[in-house]
């Protein structure tokens, strides 16, 4: 492949895009967990994990639709929202991206509140998550209230 040729252009762009999410994760990707679909499983997704030194990578239990929950109600909630349900041309990927990279990703953490859960534990062990309204922040500032966030 050399400049000039197609598929030496297309390698470039991908790893031009490597390099932007990359850069875009401002905290270290230890572990990355998928459902069952082939989207996410596949040779080039475990060659980035590998070259990003992700020490974990799992997948949901088959048939188990509540292994995901949180992912799924973010789907509707944020992806839907503000893309709705059809599917994007490949001609119009790079300006969708663009979007959610410079517009939408900055709202949702910076300036969209949500609702942070307090746990309690029971005295048979049980977990309960409750979400009082006082503890309705963004998810900058709930990142950076943990201990470890300067690390």
């Amino acid at each position: 492949m050399r400049p000039g040729d197609p598929a030496h252009d297309a390698a470039a762009a991908r790893g031009l895009r490597r390099r932007a999410v990359r850069a875009s994760v401002p905290i270290i990707v230890r572990g990355f967990h998928v459902d069952n679909g082939s989207e996410f499983v596949n040779h080039r997704v475990a060659a980035l994990l590998n070259k990003l030194h992700v020490e974990e990578f799992t997948k949901s239990r088959r048939k188990h639709s509540n292994d995901n929950a949180l992912v799924e109600s973010k789907n509707a909630s944020v992806v839907r929202r503000y893309l709705g349900h059809d599917h994007i041309p490949r001609h119009h990927a790079d300006l969708v991206n663009g979007f959610l990279r410079d517009v939408l990703a900055p709202f949702l953490n910076y300036h969209r509140p949500c609702h942070c859960p307090i746990v309690s534990t029971h005295a048979n062990g049980e977990q309960r998550k409750t979400y009082p309204f006082d503890c309705v922040t963004t998810p900058y500032l709930m990142l950076k209230s943990l201990d470890s966030a300067a690390r």
